[in-house]
């Protein structure tokens, strides 16, 4: 304790030891567009377990709107029964 009562803690950090911390991935869009089914779940929750974050897509839209959406709203990927 130091005069004021408060806990005092020193630390031996360098710069150089954040070399050693591993890197985090910014989480990425990964657009989703499967038909409600075993897959879908599957995928949905695989997307959320590695960080990113899913983007239902309705799987009935041409393959070309899909891209344009998947493009538009920055994901980096899109996965289709395609």
């Amino acid at each position: 304790l130091n005069s004021s009562g408060h806990i005092e803690r020193s630390f031996d950090f360098h710069r150089d030891d954040l070399n050693s911390i591993p890197k985090i991935e910014k989480a990425k869009i990964k657009a989703i567009a499967l038909d409600n089914s075993i897959q879908f779940a599957e995928t949905y929750f695989k997307v959320l377990l590695e960080g990113h974050i899913p983007l239902t897509l309705n799987p009935q839209m041409p393959k070309s709107e899909l891209q344009q959406m998947a493009r538009a709203l920055e994901a980096s990927e899109l996965i289709s029964q395609d």
